[in-house]
């Protein structure tokens, strides 16, 4: 091969290179504009979400003797679409942040039992109007965590709710924290109906919905364990899930505890 061959060869390569450059930035910018509309069009639903879900349960909970039951099935369905919408708005700009690396975390001084508490009540709704029963096993003297209080929560709330759908009338589902050597580890368990073993693999991939034909689509958009591995990440833990059919399913994480410098001014 000649000089002049080597030399035309190496600026092909060079301008190759130059422009799968460009096509990466084109494709980075891309992304960050259509993560950065999400997340707008996100925000921008809150507040009319929030008003519709919010008058819907006050309808059916002042004018409940007065309502027949057309009447209260089509404000049911109104307050569930208004529920639906809203928590996909949620998934769609917190994964619109994750991707974008502008998710905010704060640093709180947290008692696990505070916040298992705090994700327990919010869900209390949920579970009774599904007639599951959700309880929290916490162990005693548990140390504190420096984490996001809101984003704990928010993590738990998810992974509960997840539990919810998937467990059948008259089910449980738990959610633990028990101490370790410096950590704390939180768990959520169902005794439902279990995830294939084929299917693990894949259940923290984005917009992944276990097929399940006789269960209506979950309100979000496939997204919810993506998210909530990511922030668990982002927190200092690991997300990891065990299942058995016909058993039910665990998903456990561990944060670590606050060292006894942060804590002895709090």
């Amino acid at each position: 091969m000649t000089h002049d061959e080597t030399a035309h060869i190496r600026r092909q390569l060079e301008e190759s290179l130059a422009r799968i450059r460009q096509l990466e930035e084109e494709l980075v910018a891309g992304q960050r504009s259509r993560d950065d509309f999400l997340g707008a069009m996100s925000h921008e639903f809150y507040t009319p979400l929030n008003h519709i879900i919010g008058f819907s349960d006050l309808l059916l909970l002042d004018l409940a003797d007065g309502l027949n039951d057309d009447q209260r099935r089509q404000l049911t369905a109104v307050r569930d679409a208004g529920r639906y919408l809203y928590a996909m708005a949620q998934d769609i700009l917190d994964l619109a942040s994750l991707r974008s690396d502008t998710l905010r975390l704060s640093d709180d001084h947290v008692h696990p039992a505070e916040v298992v508490g705090a994700a327990v009540e919010q869900v209390t709704p949920i579970a009774r109007e599904k007639g599951v029963t959700v309880s929290s096993t916490v162990s005693g003297g548990l140390p504190l965590l420096r984490t996001d209080s809101r984003r704990l929560r928010q993590t738990l709330v998810r992974l509960i709710g997840n539990a919810i759908k998937f467990t059948d009338v008259g089910g449980t589902v738990t959610i633990g924290a028990s101490a370790g050597e410096d950590r704390v580890r939180f768990a959520v368990s169902d005794n439902g109906r279990g995830i294939p073993e084929g299917n693990l693999p894949g259940i923290f991939d984005e917009f992944r919905q276990l097929p399940q034909p006789d269960i209506a689509k979950s309100p979000g958009a496939g997204v919810g364990l993506t998210i909530s591995r990511a922030v668990i990440e982002r927190l200092g833990g690991r997300l990891h899930a065990e299942s058995a059919m016909g058993v039910g399913s665990t998903f456990w994480f561990e944060l670590p505890v606050a060292r006894e410098s942060d804590t002895t001014s709090w």
